[in-house]
């Protein structure tokens, strides 16, 4: 058995190596693989995900949060609110009072489309005539990543286009608290 003795020392003038019948080149190597780890590590992506095996082009596949691939997989569920202005107020007023009410018409509209909504009619009726009729309607839900893609306003009337985009066979929505799965 031969034992190869190697004695490396670092001098200000660089490596040195005691070797028989070898050179620095060991050195040289190991200092070329350090670097090149250290340049590459700065390409990381830190948990992005960088594939793309087709470009998005077209600006309804583009989803934010959702890569290319994954939003042809997503449901994607649009509404139009509608709201009206008051009768009175200043022109700036009425405008703005439209346009939340139009935004909130299209929330509850999302919400009944993900989540349902419940209906509760009480009807009182006696000797042939209706005195009491009463209709609720109610919705609960938690809607999360809603986008109000254009609001408009004309002539009183606001409307408010909206959409999210969800998962196919996952609706998650809050009832009395609690958040479930459907």
């Amino acid at each position: 058995m031969t034992s190869i003795s190697m004695l490396v020392t670092f001098r200000s003038g660089g490596c040195m190596e005691k070797q028989k019948g070898s050179s620095c080149h060991i050195c040289k190597m190991a200092l070329l693989v350090l670097v090149l780890v250290i340049i590459m590590g700065g390409c990381a992506t830190r948990n992005q995900v960088l594939w793309h095996k087709t470009a998005a082009v077209h600006s309804a596949n583009i989803v934010p949060g959702v890569e290319a691939e994954e939003a042809a997989a997503k449901i994607v569920v649009r509404v139009r609110g509608q709201g009206l202005a008051p009768e009175e107020g200043s022109p700036a007023r009425r405008r703005y009072n439209a346009e939340r009410a139009a935004v909130l018409d299209g929330y509850r509209q999302l919400s009944e489309r993900i989540a349902g909504f419940i209906l509760d009619s009480y009807t009182m009726s006696g000797e042939g005539d209706m005195s009491h009729d009463r209709i609720v309607a109610e919705t609960r839900a938690y809607v999360r990543g809603a986008q109000i893609m254009e609001v408009a306003y004309a002539e009183g009337m606001a409307t408010a286009e909206m959409r999210v985009f969800l998962a196919p066979r996952t609706s998650i929505f809050q009832w009395d608290g609690r958040i479930a799965n459907r």
